[in-house]
């Protein structure tokens, strides 16, 4: 009877990676063009078929131009503003669609991440701006005073990120999009006068790691079956304008679709 602690048990055989496993970095580059503006545009990033995408690994980077005339705010979590929404694909099959998609990270920062987390990612997520060391109120947004370019980063919370204890298997899957389309002037701004009068995005990035295990565990992998089954959550978000000034009674309406 083998009586000897775990700890120096060496015939409890190791778990293992396969001998030709291999880690890639990626940064994707949009399909569509170099530089988008704001009202509308949309940015595609096409998945290459190959490997095992790991989910929490995605992340959008970009350098954007602000051209304002007076001092004005960009409001919510920078780097997500600019956004709309953000759509997947499994080839031409809209699979999740997230309207207002800047709205729902500010939400997801604001609830998840405490005051000192957000400071600690001021550069990356833009809530530094002309302010050289932003106050604990600008962690609501961005000051701009001038035009200027600058980069932001974060990352995409979607059906694709939020996938639980499993790898998507992109080699055994239709061509994956990612489609981001981008805000309206007037939506990012604090000031209704003339203040922030373009936004442009380029050296758009869509990074994330996937991994290869070789062709026999790909081969093991499509004799599963014609399906898989693999777990996710995404969001919905809905949202109505009130007129400023308005008065009396009002019915809104949130228009909200659940689908497995």
């Amino acid at each position: 009877m083998n009586s000897l602690p775990a700890s120096v048990n060496y015939a409890i055989p190791v778990p293992s990676l396969p001998e030709n496993s291999t880690k890639y970095s990626v940064a994707l580059q949009p399909v569509n063009g170099q530089t988008f503006a704001m009202g509308g545009n949309q940015i595609i990033f096409q998945f290459p078929n190959r490997g095992y995408l790991v989910p929490d690994s995605i992340y959008l980077r970009y350098r954007a131009t602000i051209t304002t005339s007076t001092a004005d705010s960009i409001i919510g979590c920078p780097f997500s503003t600019p956004i709309q929404r953000v759509e997947t694909q499994f080839g031409s099959q809209t699979v999740d669609s997230i309207n207002d998609w800047n709205q729902v990270n500010h939400i997801l920062t604001n609830t998840t991440m405490d005051v000192a987390q957000k400071y600690g990612m001021q550069s990356a997520y833009g809530y530094i701006g002309a302010a050289a060391i932003p106050t604990l109120e600008e962690l609501d947004g961005r000051l701009v005073a001038a035009t200027e370019s600058t980069s932001f980063s974060g990352p995409v919370p979607c059906m694709l990120s939020n996938i639980q204890d499993h790898l998507l298997p992109l080699f055994a899957m239709p061509t994956v999009s990612m489609i981001f389309t981008t805000e309206a002037v007037a939506n990012i701004k604090f000031l209704g006068t003339a203040s922030i009068s373009a936004l442009s995005m380029f050296n758009v990035e869509l990074c994330f790691d996937f991994v290869e295990f070789g062709n026999e565990v790909d081969a093991m992998i499509r004799g599963m079956g014609p399906k898989i089954f693999i777990k996710s959550q995404s969001f919905s978000n809905s949202s109505v304008n009130i007129a400023s000034g308005a008065n009396g009674s009002q019915s809104i309406v949130y228009n909200q679709r659940y689908a497995s």
